[in-house]
């Protein structure tokens, strides 16, 4: 597991739209990403510090987020902070989080077959197999794995659908 901590300082006067935000537009955000688990939202007490937690199953999937989305989350919140937007990036080593994960995915389908059904959903066509297919060669063995649940998933659709 991965995990994203934000560290802000909300303004005084806009705690409350700030808790809004975060609930309404950032959290929504997050939850269309593959391989996002939650977000907390914790307050240090008799302060007015806080920090979000994102969770994702594994940091490759939080890069492009952080990449291609974090810089709207961060303009979403720049009106209700006091000071920038500190990030830090932490990992489970200890496999503890691994019930947190389970509990989280889909439970009739195994992680691969997670990864496949979003890619079915971005792409799902026969027009995406020459694209899917170049994951084939991957060293990742998930990647690979994915890539192959893919191309079979699609190719059983097509049969399905003719």
């Amino acid at each position: 597991m991965y995990a994203r901590i934000l560290e802000l300082v909300p303004k005084l006067e806009k705690r409350e739209e700030f808790i809004k935000v975060m609930d309404d537009e950032v959290h929504p955000f997050l939850k269309k990403h593959y391989g996002f688990l939650d977000m907390l939202l914790l307050f240090q007490i008799h302060s007015e510090k806080a920090i979000a937690i994102s969770l994702w199953t594994e940091r490759t999937y939080a890069e492009p987020y952080e990449r291609e989305c974090f810089p709207k989350v961060r303009e979403i919140l720049r009106p209700y902070l006091t000071t920038p937007i500190i990030v830090k990036h932490y990992v489970d080593e200890t496999g503890l989080g691994g019930h947190f994960e389970k509990k989280h995915l889909p439970e009739c389908i195994s992680t691969e077959e997670s990864a496949c059904q979003a890619t079915l959903n971005e792409i799902g066509s026969t027009k995406a197999i020459p694209f899917i297919a170049k994951n084939l060669k991957s060293r990742k063995r998930d990647v690979k794995n994915s890539a192959q649940l893919a191309i079979q998933a699609i190719e059983t659709r097509e049969r399905r659908n003719a």
